[in-house]
């Protein structure tokens, strides 16, 4: 079994990189699991996944990062708000702002783990 890590938000890639796995190694049985950053570094780490599409994480003995992508920040903001009018918003602009995250360790949507098996 071949396990990868990533986070919820970054599933765009996903069928791209089930079909390549798929067609270099056709009968290899495929879990994903979504989690945390923080979350995939230490399953990295204790050998629990295979690999990992992450942020980088500190403390992360044995792990070596490859940058991929540069993403962007984004804020969702009522229309009322002091800021929801500007164009570009600083991240020192959002220093004293109040957030909602299902968790303090890193912005995740849900947890979720995905079997799939091929034939």
């Amino acid at each position: 079994m071949f396990v990868i890590g990533f986070l919820a938000e970054e599933v765009v890639w996903l069928p791209h990189a089930l079909r390549i796995i798929r067609e270099e190694a056709p009968g290899v049985e495929i879990m994903l699991s979504c989690q945390s950053s923080p979350e995939l570094a230490l399953a990295l780490m204790r050998g629990k996944i295979d690999v990992a599409f992450l942020r980088r994480e500190t403390h992360t003995v044995g792990l070596s990062f490859r940058f991929l992508t540069k993403e962007p920040l984004i804020a969702v903001l009522p229309a009322d708000h002091r800021l929801a009018s500007r164009k570009k918003i600083r991240q020192h602009d959002l220093a004293r702002e109040t957030y909602i995250s299902p968790t303090r360790l890193a912005p995740v949507s849900k947890q979720c783990a995905i079997f799939e098996t091929r034939p």
